[in-house]
C-alpha cells in the first residue's frame, strides 16, 4: 500500500514538474540576471551605472521572488527526488550476514572445559 501511495505521489509530482518547466526557466533567467547585475555592480565605478544595476537587479529579484509556479515546480521536483530515493531504498534487498551456528557452541564448550 505504501508503494502505491508513493508511486501515485511521484506521478502527480512529475506532472506538476513538467507543467512548470516554463516558469522554472523564467526563474533561472531572472536569477541569472540578478546575479549578473550584482557582479557588474561590484565591478563598475560609475554612479549612474551602479544605479542602473541596482534597478535591474531589483526588478529581476522581484520577478524571481514572485514566481510562485516555479517555486511549486521546485517543490514538485523535490517530491520526485524523495519518491525516487524512498522507492530505491525499498527495492534493495537487506544484507544477510552469515551467522555461524557453532559460535555459541564453541563459547559454551570453552566455558565447560575450564
Amino acid at each position: 500500500m505504501k508503494k502505491l501511495l508513493l508511486l501515485s505521489l511521484g506521478f502527480i509530482a512529475i506532472l506538476v514538474a513538467f507543467a512548470s518547466i516554463g516558469p522554472l526557466a523564467v526563474l533561472a533567467l531572472s536569477l541569472a540576471i540578478a546575479g549578473g547585475s550584482i557582479y557588474l555592480f561590484n565591478r563598475t565605478t560609475s554612479s549612474l551605472l551602479k544605479m542602473f544595476y541596482i534597478f535591474v537587479g531589483g526588478i529581476s529579484a522581484i520577478t524571481a521572488v514572485s514566481n510562485l509556479p516555479a517555486l511549486l515546480g521546485l517543490i514538485a521536483l523535490y517530491g520526485v527526488y524523495y519518491v525516487y530515493t524512498s522507492l530505491k531504498s525499498q527495492n534493495q534487498a537487506p544484507e544477510i550476514t552469515p551467522v555461524d551456528p557453532f559460535a555459541s557452541f564453541e563459547r559454551e564448550w570453552a566455558n565447560l572445559t575450564k
